[in-house]
């Protein structure tokens, strides 16, 4: 650290105490590498230098589907402050609003491969979308008992 002091302040008693034990860790572990990346610009980056003139404009296409979903929930906040459980109630709402199972899946793949991205450039810890369980209309279910009744 560059020896300056600095204090935590917040009326939160225990986001406090959140950040409080955030720092410690970092400083445990040595840890002040990481550079807080906004959820646009990370975005933006990913988009880029991985995905730009590799992928087919289809696929592009999803990606930005996906992101403006992802924007419109969080709005641009650091990718850092998106949690397991954030994210998965960004999935649940997803599902919520009648969305096909699959396509809330297709969402989830273009996002998680983003913060996949994140965790390995060490910009994140952890891939809050890893483990992540879709929601969504079982499309497949109602095809079958149209079918069925037909």
């Amino acid at each position: 650290m560059n020896g300056k002091k600095s204090s935590l302040t917040d009326p939160d008693k225990n986001n406090l105490m959140y950040r409080a034990s955030k720092i410690m860790k970092q400083s445990q572990s040595g840890d002040f590498s990481l550079k807080r990346w906004k959820l646009k610009e990370f975005y933006e980056l990913f988009m880029a230098t991985f995905k730009k003139g590799k992928y087919s404009q289809t696929t592009i296409d999803l990606y930005n589907l996906a992101y403006d979903q992802l924007f419109r929930y969080f709005g641009d906040v650091y990718l850092d402050s998106i949690d397991t459980i954030k994210y998965q109630n960004f999935i649940n709402k997803l599902g919520a609003d009648g969305y096909a199972r699959a396509t809330v899946s297709t969402r989830h793949r273009k996002i998680r491969a983003m913060f996949n991205k994140a965790v390995e450039l060490s910009y994140m810890k952890k891939n809050p979308a890893k483990g992540a369980q879709m929601s969504g209309e079982d499309v497949s279910k109602n095809k079958s008992s149209i079918h069925a009744n037909g």
